[in-house]
């Protein structure tokens, strides 16, 4: 989802009620939230960790762990099917596990707007990357 169009469903989504904190949301209204960006209920463990999953392209999944307190936010690439895709490989062509993942994952407040923050910048850092650029 490109960060226009991110914004404006994140707008649409934004207007609580006066003195109702972010973090004041049940686990039904973070979900409904949720889904207005595209993430769907995966599973619920049995700690009752709620985990979403969005998927803006075939390769890239995002990614909301819920545990009723703050969110997780983490994503993963599959780039082994993507580099097959494409006519590359890594390696001895393996594809499968080939995954691409952010080294450290990031958690941020039950809030609709901090998810779509997390969500922007991981765009600005996919779209920015060139692997032909001479500074890498």
């Amino acid at each position: 989802m490109r960060l226009a169009l991110l914004v404006l469903r994140v707008a649409a989504v934004s207007h609580r009620p006066v003195g109702r904190a972010a973090g004041a949301l049940s686990v039904a209204e973070l979900g409904e939230e949720l889904a207005v960006l595209g993430f769907v209920v995966m599973q619920r463990d049995r700690r009752g960790v709620v985990q979403y999953a969005r998927r803006p392209n075939r390769y890239l999944t995002e990614w909301v762990h819920d545990d009723g307190d703050e969110v997780l936010f983490t994503w993963e690439f599959d780039l082994g099917t993507f580099c097959e895709d494409v006519g590359w490989q890594i390696g001895a062509a393996e594809t499968s596990f080939q995954i691409l993942y952010p080294q450290f994952d990031v958690r941020v407040a039950r809030d609709i707007d901090a998810v779509a923050v997390e969500i922007q910048r991981l765009e600005r850092q996919l779209n920015g990357l060139d692997l032909a650029d001479p500074a890498l």
